[in-house]
């Protein structure tokens, strides 16, 4: 690993360590905050061993190998007068004791979100810093020989002023750098502008105004380290003006944006509807259901999801092209979240269609359902049962990829700080055209100290060849 990687890795944790004082931390994590300074934490060191039948996730002849298993995980929520904090890294070293090459592997992710306040309502500082793994060739299944690292890091303040108790005026600068680490098109930076005229019509309701500008510098890339596909990328400039509308009820959030949003650069200006909507509504005690839905203009590695600890990666979360250009993304989801004392499960839909200007061959449809069921069994025990199924089409190639998922994970609290796992995944991707075809079964078995509390998370996966 690179040492440009290994400090990504431990960005998160460095951050969070430096938000907690070093005398009181262990008190506080014991007693899950104090008054003076709220929060919850949580730490896990892991150990166990792995197999898989399919390393290098090829259609025939897959190597097969025993894994040793080391990690970390670390969750972390702090909250006082001023700050906001939450976080969390989940990372294991895998050592492949058959593999033909790269022996030795460190997979994982985190985040950090933090927001400072530094004059009453004021005058904000804010940072926010995802670490992720993805795809380096997106046409072939991530694997150990087909993975790097992307870090997207965000940082600056925030201003307000109020005229009236129900009329002020944010205003937002940015600063954001994607970095992948060497010679490669993820790599950029941006800086961003945003002003916000909010009318608080309601103790529930809001209605603001918004206009951003944002300017993206890709990094320079060696001729030879350039994609084959889409050559070298460009400066350019994105811009928004929408309104945005705000309300809640007890049972009902409700988020609106919609407006004209544009890209103006060296080879491409364009325009066009921005829309971003949102909802949340609770059904029932038991039941909630999300939709949302956006048109708008993206950047790769921008809208990656948010790291979850203990969920694997699927195809949908990876970066279809190695480029920072802007594409058009039209997204729809929905969501329904049951939950009851010993019982929780989830079900999610997602469509994602991606347009791009500058390599129409490669134009997107994403289709992913996921479905979850955790069961408590007794106090010291719970399954969770995983499946899914990702069906992926690019438009100009005889490209249609359907990946299909099942996972089954057990834990059992031995004791207050030990637990003890097991987990089988079993995995098939069909229908590609760039030898990406291949089936998986994994399974691992681990032991997990909890030394400031309880093992809260059930762990159904590592996966060890695409896992956060």
């Amino acid at each position: 690993m690179k040492a440009t990687d290994k400090k990504h890795c431990l960005a998160a944790a460095v951050i969070l360590a430096a938000a907690f004082a070093p005398a009181t931390w262990s008190q506080q994590v014991a007693a899950g905050g104090s008054g003076d300074a709220p929060g919850n934490y949580g730490m896990i060191v892991k150990t166990g061993a792995g197999y898989t039948d399919n390393v290098e996730r090829v259609s025939d002849n897959g190597t097969s190998s025993l894994l040793g298993i080391v990690g970390l995980e670390f969750q972390a929520r702090k909250e006082t007068g001023r700050l906001q904090l939450t976080g969390g890294l989940d990372l294991s070293l895998l050592h492949y004791f058959d593999a033909v090459r790269d022996a030795d592997q460190v997979v994982g992710g985190g985040n950090v979100r933090a927001r400072y306040e530094i004059s009453e309502d004021r005058f904000f500082w804010t940072l926010e810093d995802r670490w992720t793994q993805v795809r380096e060739d997106f046409r072939l299944p991530t694997s150990p020989n087909n993975r790097q690292n992307l870090n997207y890091l965000t940082t600056g303040p925030d201003f307000r002023w109020r005229f009236t108790p129900a009329m002020d005026l944010s205003a937002e600068l940015r600063y954001s750098q994607r970095d992948s680490g060497g010679d490669t098109q993820l790599n950029s930076q941006s800086y961003l502008g945003r002003l916000l005229l909010t009318r608080t019509l309601s103790q529930r309701a809001s209605l603001s105004l918004v206009g951003s500008a944002e300017q993206f510098k890709i990094d320079d890339v060696p001729a030879g380290a350039q994609s084959p596909f889409f050559g070298a990328q460009q400066d350019f400039d994105r811009r928004e003006y929408f309104l945005r509308w705000l309300s809640g009820t007890s049972r009902t959030n409700l988020s609106i944006e919609g407006g004209v949003s544009e890209i103006d650069g060296a080879s491409r200006n364009d325009s066009g509807p921005l829309l971003r909507v949102a909802v949340r509504r609770q059904l029932t005690r038991s039941l909630t259901l999300n939709v949302s839905g956006a048109r708008q203009f993206a950047v790769t590695g921008e809208v990656q999801r948010d790291f979850r600890l203990n969920e694997t990666l699927d195809l949908s979360d990876d970066l279809v092209l190695p480029a920072a250009e802007a594409y058009e993304q039209t997204q729809a989801r929905a969501d329904l979240e049951f939950s009851r004392p010993r019982t929780a499960a989830t079900l999610s839909y997602v469509l994602t269609q991606e347009d791009y200007t500058f390599a129409a061959q490669f134009e997107r449809e994403t289709t992913d359902i996921q479905a979850s069921v955790l069961r408590r069994l007794n106090p010291r025990s719970e399954l969770r049962l995983r499946l899914g199924r990702t069906d992926d089409k690019i438009k100009g190639q005889p490209y249609n990829v359907s990946d299909n998922y099942i996972g089954l994970g057990f834990l059992w609290r031995t004791t207050r700080a030990i637990s003890f796992s097991v987990a089988v995944d079993q995995r098939d991707r069909s229908g590609g055209v760039f030898s990406d075809d291949y089936k998986e079964l994994y399974g691992s078995v681990q032991i997990r100290y909890s030394p400031f509390g309880p093992d809260t998370g059930i762990e159904s996966s590592i996966d060890p060849t695409g896992s956060r």
